[in-house]
């Protein structure tokens, strides 16, 4: 049986994509050296509107959008001067806003039963007309019913909406602050926001499946799971390793050795 030290959505979703997945990214401690555009420009977008939720000062949040963000795979489609816009947008919209806001970036451990502990970094929590919602920001290059239902299932809100219950005493379910990417226009209709519930009950389901799952993860059973190889029009970064059988090489040349710190919501080096 292998010892895990907590589990939060990064680990939990690794898992039951692939646990070979797993077991590069959260064992080996192996992640690539290149950082894809979306998720640079997902990060880089979450640290300029934590600092637009607290001051509301859309010049400050502008410049640390462009000094977090790093395109380096030179994506066309996120861009600093497209970023830069969608915040400008994003001050013309919801400057004011009748959210009340409890918290801004809010880190969280918490004791699951069978001494499960689960951490994690919620991007807010807010009230509204007295009901207490995580709020979560998502960038996506594809805005519409499909991409608000998914979250109506998903294990991230479950857990979010959980350390929620935990901290302040009760949860109703997520606000989805969700910003869509195009590759030209930039509109007001790149940006949205959906409500999905959670009931106290789901999330009690929900702690009972977490736990489970860890304890499969304990038993460290390894294999490959070859229908997530490809997946959202792309590939799984560690594909290359999982096509070689001599991989010592590629690991040195192509990722890096870091850790995932749920709490801080960023890498460490190792």
């Amino acid at each position: 049986m292998r010892t895990i030290d907590a589990v939060d959505h990064s680990r939990l979703s690794s898992w039951l994509r692939c646990p070979q997945h797993h077991e590069y990214r959260h064992v080996e401690h192996l992640a690539p050296k290149k950082t894809a555009a979306p998720l640079s420009f997902g990060k880089a977008m979450h640290s300029a509107l934590e600092s637009y939720h607290i001051s509301k000062d859309i010049i400050k949040a502008k410049h640390i959008f462009k000094t977090d963000y790093k395109n380096t795979t030179h994506d066309t489609r996120r861009t600093v001067e497209k970023g830069i816009l969608l915040l400008e947008e994003y001050d013309k919209k919801y400057k004011n806003e009748t959210l009340i806001w409890r918290h801004t970036e809010t880190p969280f451990s918490i004791v699951l039963p069978n001494d499960v502990i689960l951490s994690g970094r919620a991007d807010g929590i807010v009230e509204d007309m007295g009901y207490i919602y995580v709020f979560e920001t998502k960038t996506t290059s594809q805005l519409g019913a499909s991409f608000m239902d998914k979250f109506r299932y998903e294990f991230q809100i479950d857990i979010y909406c959980i350390a929620c219950r935990e901290l302040v005493g009760a949860c109703n379910g997520a606000y989805i602050d969700a910003i869509r990417v195009r590759e030209n226009k930039v509109g007001r209709d790149d940006l949205f926001r959906g409500l999905v519930g959670r009931t106290d009950k789901e999330l009690d389901l929900a702690i009972e499946q977490i736990v489970l799952i860890t304890e499969e993860m304990k038993r460290g059973v390894v294999y490959k799971n070859k229908s997530s190889c490809f997946k959202f029009n792309s590939s799984c970064e560690y594909l290359p390793l999982c096509s070689t059988i001599n991989n010592n090489k590629l690991k040195e040349l192509d990722y890096k050795k870091v850790k995932w710190n749920s709490l801080l919501g960023q890498e460490e080096e190792l």
